[in-house]
């Protein structure tokens, strides 16, 4: 096992144990729902191929279907519909034309970095919240929802991206 398998396990692990027991547990009103599992799928390497990105997705969605909702199928559909924007979003967001790159946090490349996370989940909100209700009964309630929810979650990415790593990587 490589060490980029094993930190992307670990990281699956923690992302989707703290969203089944901490982050889904969490009451923020009736508008924002925390889904920070989103990271894993976000910030897996560019590399990776797409049909990758997608079974990693369909997994991370199920585990967390299991896990959490009880709603088999609406985090997998989501997660799903996510991945598969992602190489889109890559090349339009990349700040290399060479290679694609998941954007820095960083000031010159903040735009690109806000476009591409902020794209990403509110694909996911949109799916997840649009399959919750299965009706455009109540459409000011769900845009509502997706626009209160991908603000916050956004917002919690960055802020989360920016705190530096506890163990930093030795470079060779």
């Amino acid at each position: 096992m490589t060490k980029e398998t094993l930190s992307l396990s670990i990281n699956f692990i923690v992302l989707i144990l703290l969203q089944a027991f901490l982050f889904n547990a969490m009451y923020l009103g009736v508008y924002v729902s925390l889904q920070l599992y989103l990271m894993f799928i976000i910030f897996l390497p560019a590399k990776l191929p797409a049909i990758t990105v997608m079974v990693l997705a369909a997994i991370t969605g199920i585990t967390t279907d299991l896990l959490s909702s009880g709603d088999i199928g609406l985090h997998l559909a989501a997660c799903v519909a996510m991945a598969y924007i992602r190489p889109f979003m890559l090349s339009k967001t990349s700040p290399t034309d060479i290679q694609f790159e998941i954007p820095d946090l960083d000031l010159p490349h903040f735009s690109e970095y806000l476009l591409y996370v902020g794209i990403l989940v509110l694909m996911h909100h949109s799916v997840l919240f649009i399959f919750e209700s299965l009706s455009f009964k109540e459409f000011g309630y769900i845009v509502a929802r997706i626009c209160a929810s991908a603000a916050v979650n956004i917002f919690l990415i960055c802020v989360i991206k920016s705190i530096p790593p506890i163990v930093k990587h030795k470079k060779r």
